[in-house]
Protein backbone atom coordinates (compact mmCIF):
# COMPACT_ATOMS: atom_id res chain seq x y z
CA UNK A 1 0.00 0.00 0.00
CA UNK A 2 1.37 3.34 -1.41
CA UNK A 3 2.27 6.03 0.97
CA UNK A 4 -0.51 9.18 1.67
CA UNK A 5 0.29 12.54 2.13
CA UNK A 6 -2.44 14.45 4.31
CA UNK A 7 -2.91 18.23 4.33
CA UNK A 8 -2.65 20.20 7.26
CA UNK A 9 -5.09 22.70 6.50
CA UNK A 10 -7.86 20.85 4.88
CA UNK A 11 -7.34 17.19 5.59
CA UNK A 12 -7.53 16.32 1.91
CA UNK A 13 -5.07 13.00 1.21
CA UNK A 14 -2.56 12.97 -1.86
CA UNK A 15 -0.18 10.41 -3.03
CA UNK A 16 2.94 12.54 -3.35
CA UNK A 17 4.16 15.46 -1.92
CA UNK A 18 4.59 17.13 -4.72
CA UNK A 19 0.67 17.03 -5.78
CA UNK A 20 0.33 17.88 -1.65
CA UNK A 21 2.33 21.03 -2.43
CA UNK A 22 0.63 21.79 -5.63
CA UNK A 23 -2.77 21.84 -3.52
CA UNK A 24 -1.64 24.37 -0.37
CA UNK A 25 -0.54 26.48 -3.06
CA UNK A 26 -3.23 26.90 -5.87
CA UNK A 27 -6.32 25.55 -4.07
CA UNK A 28 -8.72 28.33 -2.51
CA UNK A 29 -10.59 26.98 -0.12
CA UNK A 30 -7.09 25.51 1.51
CA UNK A 31 -5.93 28.71 0.91
CA UNK A 32 -8.62 30.08 3.17
CA UNK A 33 -8.14 27.66 6.21
CA UNK A 34 -4.30 29.36 5.87
CA UNK A 35 -5.05 32.53 6.35
CA UNK A 36 -3.44 33.52 3.02
CA UNK A 37 -6.71 35.48 1.74
CA UNK A 38 -6.80 38.16 4.38
CA UNK A 39 -3.12 38.62 4.28
CA UNK A 40 -2.88 39.86 0.32
CA UNK A 41 -0.67 36.56 -0.48
CA UNK A 42 -2.75 35.84 -3.20
CA UNK A 43 -2.02 37.46 -7.16
CA UNK A 44 -5.42 38.88 -8.73
CA UNK A 45 -6.19 38.54 -12.72
CA UNK A 46 -6.91 42.06 -13.78
CA UNK A 47 -8.91 40.46 -16.49
CA UNK A 48 -11.23 37.56 -14.57
CA UNK A 49 -10.66 38.58 -11.47
CA UNK A 50 -9.34 35.11 -10.34
CA UNK A 51 -6.73 34.57 -7.75
CA UNK A 52 -2.82 33.07 -7.58
CA UNK A 53 -0.95 32.41 -5.46
CA UNK A 54 2.38 33.07 -7.48
CA UNK A 55 3.33 35.26 -10.79
CA UNK A 56 4.22 32.27 -12.47
CA UNK A 57 0.53 30.43 -12.16
CA UNK A 58 -0.99 33.95 -13.04
CA UNK A 59 1.28 34.40 -16.29
CA UNK A 60 0.05 30.64 -17.55
CA UNK A 61 -3.68 31.93 -16.93
CA UNK A 62 -3.09 35.35 -18.50
CA UNK A 63 -1.88 32.75 -21.79
CA UNK A 64 -5.58 31.55 -22.31
CA UNK A 65 -7.84 33.87 -19.98
CA UNK A 66 -11.03 34.43 -21.88
CA UNK A 67 -12.06 37.54 -20.81
CA UNK A 68 -8.43 38.74 -21.55
CA UNK A 69 -9.23 38.06 -25.25
CA UNK A 70 -12.80 39.17 -25.47
CA UNK A 71 -11.77 42.40 -23.93
CA UNK A 72 -9.37 42.99 -26.47
CA UNK A 73 -11.42 41.83 -28.93
CA UNK A 74 -13.97 44.67 -27.92
CA UNK A 75 -11.21 47.15 -28.07
CA UNK A 76 -9.71 46.32 -31.37
CA UNK A 77 -13.15 46.34 -32.10
CA UNK A 78 -13.90 49.83 -30.77
CA UNK A 79 -11.28 50.92 -32.55
CA UNK A 80 -11.70 49.58 -35.90
CA UNK A 81 -15.36 51.68 -35.98
CA UNK A 82 -13.82 54.56 -34.77
CA UNK A 83 -11.11 54.35 -37.74
CA UNK A 84 -14.28 54.02 -40.25
CA UNK A 85 -16.04 56.98 -38.40
CA UNK A 86 -12.54 59.33 -39.12
CA UNK A 87 -12.54 57.81 -42.47
CA UNK A 88 -16.31 58.71 -42.88
CA UNK A 89 -15.70 61.88 -42.10
CA UNK A 90 -12.80 62.67 -43.85
CA UNK A 91 -14.55 61.50 -46.88
CA UNK A 92 -17.85 63.68 -45.98
CA UNK A 93 -15.23 66.68 -45.74
CA UNK A 94 -13.80 65.62 -48.89
CA UNK A 95 -17.28 65.62 -51.05
CA UNK A 96 -18.42 68.71 -49.54
CA UNK A 97 -15.19 70.90 -50.30
CA UNK A 98 -15.75 69.02 -54.00
CA UNK A 99 -19.05 69.82 -54.21
CA UNK A 100 -18.52 74.11 -52.95
CA UNK A 101 -16.00 73.93 -55.54
CA UNK A 102 -18.48 72.57 -58.21
CA UNK A 103 -21.15 75.09 -57.02
CA UNK A 104 -18.66 78.12 -57.10
CA UNK A 105 -17.36 76.86 -60.98
CA UNK A 106 -21.53 77.10 -62.09
CA UNK A 107 -22.12 80.20 -60.31
CA UNK A 108 -19.10 81.74 -62.09
CA UNK A 109 -19.84 80.56 -65.62
CA UNK A 110 -23.78 81.00 -64.80
CA UNK A 111 -22.53 84.61 -64.20
CA UNK A 112 -20.09 84.76 -67.17
CA UNK A 113 -22.57 84.08 -69.47
CA UNK A 114 -25.22 86.24 -68.13
CA UNK A 115 -22.73 89.44 -68.57
CA UNK A 116 -22.16 87.81 -72.27
CA UNK A 117 -25.58 87.54 -73.47
CA UNK A 118 -26.31 91.47 -72.22
CA UNK A 119 -23.15 92.51 -74.34
CA UNK A 120 -23.79 90.50 -77.45
CA UNK A 121 -27.42 90.42 -77.24
CA UNK A 122 -28.57 92.99 -79.87
CA UNK A 123 -32.09 93.46 -79.75
CA UNK A 124 -34.47 92.61 -77.05
CA UNK A 125 -38.09 92.44 -78.00
CA UNK A 126 -41.03 93.97 -75.43
CA UNK A 127 -44.67 92.62 -75.92
CA UNK A 128 -47.12 94.64 -75.25
CA UNK A 129 -50.71 94.33 -73.94
CA UNK A 130 -52.09 94.53 -77.33
CA UNK A 131 -49.93 92.18 -78.80
CA UNK A 132 -47.85 94.77 -80.86
CA UNK A 133 -43.92 94.62 -80.48
CA UNK A 134 -41.35 96.62 -80.73
CA UNK A 135 -37.24 96.67 -80.57
CA UNK A 136 -34.30 98.38 -79.11
CA UNK A 137 -31.08 98.21 -77.88
CA UNK A 138 -30.73 99.16 -74.42
CA UNK A 139 -27.75 98.00 -72.21
CA UNK A 140 -29.52 99.20 -69.28
CA UNK A 141 -32.81 97.96 -70.08
CA UNK A 142 -30.98 94.24 -69.87
CA UNK A 143 -29.44 94.85 -66.80
CA UNK A 144 -32.64 95.83 -65.24
CA UNK A 145 -34.66 93.48 -66.82
CA UNK A 146 -32.27 90.52 -66.06
CA UNK A 147 -31.98 91.24 -62.06
CA UNK A 148 -35.96 91.09 -62.29
CA UNK A 149 -37.61 88.45 -59.91
CA UNK A 150 -40.17 86.04 -61.45
CA UNK A 151 -43.91 87.86 -61.13
CA UNK A 152 -45.56 84.55 -59.53
CA UNK A 153 -47.59 84.14 -56.70
CA UNK A 154 -44.66 82.38 -55.00
CA UNK A 155 -42.48 85.16 -54.94
CA UNK A 156 -45.23 87.60 -53.81
CA UNK A 157 -46.65 86.27 -51.26
CA UNK A 158 -42.78 85.54 -50.31
CA UNK A 159 -42.19 89.17 -50.35
CA UNK A 160 -44.82 90.30 -48.82
CA UNK A 161 -44.39 88.23 -45.91
CA UNK A 162 -41.16 89.51 -45.46
CA UNK A 163 -43.10 92.95 -43.96
CA UNK A 164 -42.38 93.18 -40.07
CA UNK A 165 -45.92 92.68 -38.51
CA UNK A 166 -44.86 94.56 -35.38
CA UNK A 167 -42.88 97.12 -36.98
CA UNK A 168 -45.45 97.95 -39.19
CA UNK A 169 -48.09 98.08 -36.47
CA UNK A 170 -46.61 101.14 -34.81
CA UNK A 171 -45.39 103.29 -37.52
CA UNK A 172 -48.91 102.88 -39.40
CA UNK A 173 -51.24 105.49 -38.63
CA UNK A 174 -54.33 103.44 -37.75
CA UNK A 175 -56.87 106.39 -38.39
CA UNK A 176 -55.85 105.76 -42.24
CA UNK A 177 -55.16 102.33 -42.14
CA UNK A 178 -56.10 101.67 -45.70
CA UNK A 179 -53.90 104.22 -47.01
CA UNK A 180 -50.83 103.39 -44.91
CA UNK A 181 -51.47 99.28 -44.98
CA UNK A 182 -51.86 100.02 -48.90
CA UNK A 183 -48.60 101.57 -49.29
CA UNK A 184 -46.57 99.05 -47.25
CA UNK A 185 -47.60 96.28 -49.16
CA UNK A 186 -47.16 98.24 -52.40
CA UNK A 187 -43.60 99.36 -51.67
CA UNK A 188 -42.77 95.91 -50.93
CA UNK A 189 -43.71 95.02 -54.56
CA UNK A 190 -41.39 97.55 -56.22
CA UNK A 191 -38.82 95.04 -56.94
CA UNK A 192 -40.84 93.47 -59.47
CA UNK A 193 -41.12 95.76 -62.11
CA UNK A 194 -39.00 98.86 -63.22
CA UNK A 195 -40.46 102.09 -65.03
CA UNK A 196 -39.76 103.06 -68.60
CA UNK A 197 -42.47 105.70 -69.66
CA UNK A 198 -43.57 107.77 -66.39
CA UNK A 199 -46.02 109.94 -68.37
CA UNK A 200 -47.94 106.87 -68.84
CA UNK A 201 -47.58 105.05 -65.81
CA UNK A 202 -45.83 102.16 -67.87
CA UNK A 203 -43.67 99.29 -66.16
CA UNK A 204 -42.23 96.46 -67.20
CA UNK A 205 -42.36 93.05 -65.67
CA UNK A 206 -40.52 89.62 -65.95
CA UNK A 207 -43.82 86.71 -66.65
CA UNK A 208 -43.46 82.78 -65.62
CA UNK A 209 -41.75 82.04 -69.46
CA UNK A 210 -38.96 84.89 -68.48
CA UNK A 211 -40.23 86.90 -71.05
CA UNK A 212 -40.73 91.03 -70.54
CA UNK A 213 -44.11 92.03 -70.57
CA UNK A 214 -44.85 95.60 -70.46
CA UNK A 215 -48.25 96.91 -68.53
CA UNK A 216 -49.58 100.25 -66.91
CA UNK A 217 -48.39 100.43 -63.19
CA UNK A 218 -52.57 99.82 -62.14
CA UNK A 219 -52.39 96.65 -63.80
CA UNK A 220 -49.31 95.57 -62.41
CA UNK A 221 -50.16 96.25 -59.19
CA UNK A 222 -53.76 94.75 -59.53
CA UNK A 223 -51.98 91.27 -60.18
CA UNK A 224 -49.65 91.69 -57.81
CA UNK A 225 -52.10 91.71 -55.62
CA UNK A 226 -53.74 88.92 -57.05
CA UNK A 227 -50.81 86.64 -56.91
CA UNK A 228 -50.21 87.78 -53.38
CA UNK A 229 -53.88 88.15 -51.87
CA UNK A 230 -53.41 85.28 -49.19
CA UNK A 231 -50.41 87.03 -47.69
CA UNK A 232 -52.18 90.26 -47.93
CA UNK A 233 -55.12 89.11 -46.04
CA UNK A 234 -53.18 87.06 -43.58
CA UNK A 235 -51.26 90.92 -42.86
CA UNK A 236 -54.69 92.51 -42.36
CA UNK A 237 -55.56 89.76 -39.51
CA UNK A 238 -51.94 89.45 -37.88
CA UNK A 239 -52.73 93.77 -37.69
CA UNK A 240 -56.01 93.66 -36.40
CA UNK A 241 -54.56 90.77 -33.75
CA UNK A 242 -51.94 93.04 -32.80
CA UNK A 243 -54.20 95.99 -32.35
CA UNK A 244 -56.40 94.25 -30.27
CA UNK A 245 -53.96 92.90 -27.68
CA UNK A 246 -53.14 96.61 -27.49
CA UNK A 247 -56.44 97.20 -26.90
CA UNK A 248 -56.56 94.14 -24.26
CA UNK A 249 -53.28 96.06 -22.25
CA UNK A 250 -55.41 99.27 -22.02
CA UNK A 251 -53.20 101.27 -24.71
CA UNK A 252 -54.45 104.69 -24.26
CA UNK A 253 -53.19 105.69 -27.75
CA UNK A 254 -55.98 103.97 -29.27
CA UNK A 255 -59.20 106.04 -28.68
CA UNK A 256 -62.35 105.02 -29.64
CA UNK A 257 -61.83 107.42 -32.43
CA UNK A 258 -58.85 105.72 -33.64
CA UNK A 259 -60.59 102.63 -33.12
CA UNK A 260 -63.91 102.83 -35.19
CA UNK A 261 -61.90 104.00 -38.30
CA UNK A 262 -59.38 101.49 -38.26
CA UNK A 263 -62.14 98.70 -37.97
CA UNK A 264 -63.81 100.66 -41.15
CA UNK A 265 -60.54 100.73 -43.18
CA UNK A 266 -59.96 96.98 -41.89
CA UNK A 267 -63.35 96.15 -43.54
CA UNK A 268 -63.00 98.16 -46.65
CA UNK A 269 -59.44 96.20 -47.18
CA UNK A 270 -61.07 92.50 -46.62
CA UNK A 271 -63.91 93.80 -48.40
CA UNK A 272 -62.19 94.85 -51.68
CA UNK A 273 -59.82 91.61 -51.37
CA UNK A 274 -62.35 89.68 -51.45
CA UNK A 275 -64.77 90.66 -53.81
CA UNK A 276 -62.64 92.32 -56.79
CA UNK A 277 -58.40 92.21 -56.12
CA UNK A 278 -57.99 91.11 -59.79
CA UNK A 279 -59.27 94.92 -60.50
CA UNK A 280 -57.75 96.29 -56.94
CA UNK A 281 -56.22 99.33 -58.52
CA UNK A 282 -57.94 99.35 -61.75
CA UNK A 283 -61.14 100.19 -60.07
CA UNK A 284 -63.23 104.02 -60.11
CA UNK A 285 -64.35 103.19 -56.65
CA UNK A 286 -65.07 106.97 -55.95
CA UNK A 287 -64.14 106.72 -51.71
CA UNK A 288 -60.86 105.33 -52.48
CA UNK A 289 -60.25 106.59 -56.21
CA UNK A 290 -57.72 109.38 -54.59
CA UNK A 291 -56.04 107.10 -51.86
CA UNK A 292 -54.81 104.20 -54.94
CA UNK A 293 -54.11 107.29 -57.51
CA UNK A 294 -51.74 108.89 -55.18
CA UNK A 295 -50.44 105.77 -54.25
CA UNK A 296 -50.12 104.51 -58.24
CA UNK A 297 -48.01 107.43 -58.65
CA UNK A 298 -45.88 106.79 -55.71
CA UNK A 299 -44.76 103.95 -56.80
CA UNK A 300 -44.53 104.78 -60.32
CA UNK A 301 -41.83 107.33 -58.79
CA UNK A 302 -40.43 104.99 -56.81
CA UNK A 303 -40.11 102.75 -59.44
CA UNK A 304 -38.43 105.24 -62.22
CA UNK A 305 -36.31 106.51 -59.35
CA UNK A 306 -34.87 102.55 -59.11
CA UNK A 307 -34.61 102.56 -62.69
CA UNK A 308 -32.13 105.43 -63.43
Amino acid sequence: MSDTYNCNFCKKSYTSQSNLNNHQKTAKFCLDLQNKLNNGDLIRCEYCLKEFTTKKYLNQHIETCKHKKTLEQNDLKKENENLLKEISNLKLKFDLSIKFKDEMIQKLQKEIDEYKKLINRPTTTITNNDNRQQTQYNFQFNKLFESLPILNGVNVNNKINELSIEEKVNQYDLNHFYKEALEGIVYQLKDFSFCTDPSRKMVIIKDESEKSIKMNAEEFLSKSFTFGSESIKNHITYVDQIVNERIDNNDRLITSEILDNFNNDKDNFNRRMETNSDNFFLTTNQTNNKIESAIVLKCVKQLEKCSK
